[in-house]
């Protein structure tokens, strides 16, 4: 049998055997894990494969020239199908990752590591779903240029447990209610939903940072059944059911004697009007920060900051004093929220997002006499 038939007959293995092919005399390689059809928590970190990486002949001509390889040569791959094409490797229309060995002194001797991640909090190894993974090494002696392992299945499931957090809430008034959401990614939707006669519906819209996410809603007199859910990858995450009462206002710690004009620092003024009942004008700087977005597969990016006004035309004060506004528009995104007491407007929060821009600055405020 000449050199290239036997590669080809190899190749044909490879597409269907457990183990790589090699050249004649070589060791093939075994992947080690995770098993088929393993379940694999999602994380930034990535999914740890790993295999052995023996020496292998990358090329032999048969008349002495021989070039050996090792674990540089060899490679694992994350894709979104399990097809393969005439290579004997994962489709490269459907591959996602694609990542060389390393060899960390945590796995035994002759053994390699490929780590399948790419740091984000929105790539595949931290978005729940069904992927097929795959490892090969170089093999210029061989038709197709490489060996090919088999391809193996494993699901991403999320680690993240939602739970809405206890508040205090007056029904009617808005209210900012957090939701713990770690170990999902930012940015991620997550919704509020009150539990009615026919089902659950939507109350309020937020996006996951750091492990939490804050909803504006507005809760109905009595008890609340809410509950928080998120959509992450083919994974949807529901919380426990939480009861939050609705408060009534027996009595209120605002007046006619906090109304007027309020400023201060970093540019903040708004107005308080109607006994004490509602916030007008507000204005505050933010500084925002601009990440600049680079192409696919570039490396870097410069990142800017631009000087922003998070403003609100008006919002309800609740009987305690508190006060909470969102608004969006055109690309751009508003939250405000604060407390009034005795003229004095205390532990405001500005959050300003404008296309990729956003930053979020605290504010204090006293009353104009």
């Amino acid at each position: 049998m000449t050199l290239r038939s036997a590669a080809l007959a190899l190749l044909v293995l490879a597409t269907s055997a457990s183990a790589a092919s090699a050249l004649p005399g070589d060791e093939a390689f075994q992947v080690v894990s995770p098993a088929a059809d393993t379940l694999v928590d999602a994380g930034t970190s990535g999914i740890q494969v790993t295999y052995t990486c023996p020496v292998y002949r990358t090329l032999d001509d048969g008349l002495g020239f021989v070039v050996q390889a090792g674990a540089p040569s060899y490679r694992a791959v994350l894709a979104t199908a399990p097809e393969v094409g005439t290579d004997g490797l994962l489709r490269a229309d459907r591959v996602l990752l694609r990542v060389t060995a390393e060899t960390p002194n945590t796995v035994p001797a002759g053994q390699c590591v490929s780590v399948l991640g790419d740091g984000r909090g929105t790539g595949p190894q931290n978005t729940p779903g069904t992927y097929w993974y795959q490892v090969y090494r170089l093999c210029t002696g061989c038709a197709s240029g490489y060996e090919a392992g088999e391809v193996r299945r494993v699901t991403v499931r999320s680690q993240a447990v939602l739970r809405v957090r206890p508040a205090v809430a007056y029904a009617g008034f808005p209210t900012r209610l957090r939701v713990a959401v770690p170990g999902l990614a930012d940015g991620t939707a997550v919704l509020l939903q009150r539990e009615t006669a026919t089902g659950w519906t939507t109350i309020g819209t937020g996006g996951a940072s750091a492990g939490s996410a804050e909803v504006i809603a507005n809760l109905r007199r009595g008890a609340n059944r809410l509950r928080a859910v998120a959509t992450t990858g083919s994974e949807t995450l529901t919380s426990a059911v939480a009861v939050i009462a609705g408060r009534v206002a027996r009595k209120r710690v605002t007046s006619a004697s906090d109304d007027g004009r309020y400023t201060g620092p970093k540019g903040v003024r708004l107005r308080i009007g109607k006994r004490g009942t509602t916030i007008s004008g507000a204005s505050i700087r933010v500084l925002m920060v601009c990440p600049a977005v680079t192409a696919p597969g570039s490396v870097g990016g410069q990142i800017t900051t631009q000087t922003g006004f998070a403003q609100i035309s008006s919002a309800p004060i609740a009987p305690d004093g508190r006060f909470v506004a969102a608004g969006a528009a055109q690309g751009s995104s508003v939250w405000i929220h604060g407390r009034v007491r005795r003229g004095r407007v205390l532990s405001g929060v500005a959050k300003l997002s404008i296309g990729t821009c956003s930053g979020t600055a605290t504010f204090t405020a006293a009353r104009v006499k």
